[in-house]
């Protein structure tokens, strides 16, 4: 059983332009209603289309059209995110806001980061599940050298505490 297209007012271009949540944009003016919009991609591969208001031309990227017809405004300091990193997959189901933590992570969680090819941190440590978390900005750290840290840490404490005594 196939669902649906729900379609609701584009933000900015009520009565313009209609955004679906399976990520088509139409047009809703009298000379080209009901017209699908072809989306094109920028440079790092979103897909954006254009909108005409007031005989002015604006280039708007389809998954925020998406989010903001469907989600709400965004929050302060978020951004869109694709759960699959498709960057073209603009359904509402794939979208969402969040923190660029949140994106640096499942850049990492598919594999797709620059360091997630990595088996090892700079001491040779391994990533292992076990041996492996990520910080508050997303990068994936090694226990094993935080826990040489913490012990350097706790010698240099001790040995100031005996310099003091």
């Amino acid at each position: 059983m196939t669902e649906t297209e729900t379609w609701r007012p584009v933000v900015g271009y009520e009565g313009l332009y209609e955004v679906s949540d399976r990520g088509s944009v139409r047009s809703h003016s009298s000379w080209k209603r009901g017209e699908l919009l072809k989306p094109k991609s920028n440079r790092r591969g979103y897909q954006r289309v254009s909108l005409w208001r007031d005989g002015q031309r604006r280039y708007r990227k389809v998954h925020h059209l998406v989010l903001h017809a469907f989600v709400g405004p965004r929050p302060e300091g978020h951004q869109a995110a694709h759960w699959n990193g498709c960057k073209t997959d603009n359904r509402l189901n794939n979208l969402r806001w969040a923190s660029a933590a949140d994106n640096v992570a499942d850049t990492i969680r598919l594999g797709r980061h620059v360091s997630a090819r990595k088996v090892a941190c700079l001491r040779g440590h391994a990533y292992s599940p076990d041996n492996t978390y990520t910080d508050s900005r997303g990068w994936r750290q090694c226990r094993e050298c935080q826990r040489d840290r913490a012990r350097a840490r706790d010698r240099r404490r001790r040995a100031q505490a005996e310099v003091a005594a």
